[in-house]
């Protein structure tokens, strides 16, 4: 009989965990503890000497490179040693952050914020490339440059993406503007809530516009307009409102512009909305004025801030229109969230919708009626159901335990409701038309962001189109239901 090799084993006060090490922690080891205590560290620890590159930040015989959960473990069960296996040629903190990377990658235990942390570790100490590190350690090169440049984001973002407050996606998203302040900061105290996404798209918005001003304003320069200012000048006139041949009023191009102004001293020019430009002029004096005309054209600083407003209105719609769209996008793509509960319901809701006994523009009780017939409801039973509600409530019974199609019913429910979802991202209010699509965001588990609490909510109406004193809002209906009792809860409610 072969006998059985003895492992070799060290004090644990001969070991000590590697600064180093790529793991921030090593979580809670209660688990592992009960199990040291009956029977000891089964699993070796992988060990080296410390590291020969002029490294002393601890004091001992031995590092822990693989095992640090183990070794923790160990000492709160007061084990006096544990079985390891020594590498003694890993004499280099190179070697060793290699050992502990690789090991760590296997057993998927690191954050992809400690995993950056680690490349960038070794690509430092052995001037490695990223793609020379992939080549060594096995990993697609992708992966590596997607988390060092989580790495290389602020601590705030960093310790969210650590946390798994927000996705890799959101923080790299987020590091797109770190030479902003103003836009960073807003960014980061948007992390861990709902509105992370919409202040996401609110801001590539916004630098997109940014962008798109300056070529606009580049292309105005070089036809020979004049310079395009964020703001009109104090005392500037609009040329429309110059009645420089032409209606008072009108919108100026830049070749009508340059024609009849370009050589006035008083030549401006300022963002109207989007990258549209305003022409005017600070100088209205030197140009011939009708003797009659409408009240005093100088620009109106209410009307300004009103444009304002409606520009900002209007960039917070389409901010919210990318970020449902990307929820969407993330729905169909992953199928995240898609229980067979949920899916059922949504199925039941879409038969509901479609059989129009909720619809009090369009209702059809005779469709209604043969729609129970084809989902088997007795004749009886049909002819007692004398109202749309009492239909309607009939059939959602009925199919409350329908076959699964998870996937067909998202993107069937998606596409019904595409024609709302245009309307929302240019229509500055809502109404029970855009209901439906509203519903089914909410079950869905669409997280809304304050500007569409604000905006989506509208007073319900009855079938005869009279108030019911409720008000749907994203967060549910509030209110109370008029006297009359023919609010929203249904027919002879």
């Amino acid at each position: 009989m072969t006998a059985a090799v003895k492992q070799p084993t060290l004090a644990t006060s001969q070991l000590a965990a590697h600064p180093n090490n790529p793991r921030r922690a090593v979580g809670n080891v209660d688990d592992i503890v009960a199990s040291a205590k009956q029977l000891g560290i089964l699993e070796p620890l992988v060990v080296a000497p410390p590291p020969t590159d002029g490294w002393d930040k601890v004091k001992a015989d031995y590092v822990v490179l693989c095992g640090n959960r183990r070794f923790a473990a160990a000492k709160k069960a007061r084990l006096k040693e544990v079985p390891v296996v020594i590498r003694a040629d890993a004499t280099t903190l190179a070697a060793q952050l290699e050992i502990m990377l690789v090991e760590n990658l296997h057993r998927a235990d690191l954050t992809p914020v400690e995993e950056g942390d680690a490349y960038q570790q070794v690509m430092d100490l052995e001037g490695l490339t990223q793609k020379a590190l992939a080549d060594k350690i096995g990993q697609p090169r992708a992966r590596i440059s997607e988390r060092v440049r989580l790495a290389r984001t602020p601590d705030a973002v960093r310790d969210a993406a650590h946390s798994g407050q927000i996705s890799i996606a959101d923080a790299l998203a987020v590091a797109e503007f770190r030479g902003d302040p103003e836009v960073e900061k807003q960014l980061l105290d948007a992390i861990g809530t709902d509105e992370l996404s919409f202040a996401l798209n609110r801001a590539r918005r916004d630098r997109d516009q940014v962008k798109a001003r300056k070529e606009r304003a580049a292309e105005i320069l070089e036809q020979g307009g004049p310079k395009v200012l964020d703001e009109p000048t104090d005392g500037a006139i609009a040329l429309g409102n110059l009645w420089l041949d032409g209606a008072w009023g009108d919108t100026w191009n830049v070749e009508q512009e340059k024609a009849q102004h370009a050589g006035c001293a008083g030549r401006t020019a300022w963002w109207s909305h989007g990258t549209t430009p305003a022409f005017g002029c600070t100088e209205p004096a030197l140009h011939e004025r009708p003797a009659v005309r409408p009240k005093d054209p100088v620009v109106d600083e209410l009307a300004v801030e009103r444009e304002k407003a409606q520009s900002e209105r209007t960039a917070n719609l389409a901010a919210a229109a990318d970020t449902r769209r990307e929820f969407v996008n993330e729905l169909l793509a992953k199928g995240i969230g898609l229980t067979d509960a949920l899916v059922r319901a949504r199925l039941v809701e879409l038969v509901i919708e479609a059989s129009r006994l909720e619809d009090r523009f369009e209702r059809d009780l005779e469709a209604g009626k043969l729609l129970m017939h084809w989902f088997g409801v007795p004749k009886k039973r049909i002819e007692d159901l004398d109202s749309a509600q009492a239909m309607a409530d009939e059939i959602r019974s009925r199919l409350a335990d329908c076959t699964k199609l998870p996937y067909l019913v998202a993107c069937l429910d998606v596409a019904w409701h595409v024609h709302l979802e245009r309307s929302m991202a240019v229509s500055t209010s809502v109404d029970e038309w855009e209901r439906p699509w509203l519903d089914a965001l909410n079950t869905y588990g669409y997280r809304w962001s304050d500007f569409e609490r604000e905006t989506y909510r509208f007073a319900l109406t009855d079938e005869d189109g009279d108030a019911t004193g409720r008000t749907w809002t994203v967060d549910g209906i509030v209110g109370q239901p008029d006297d009359s009792g023919d609010g929203e809860d249904g027919e002879g409610s």
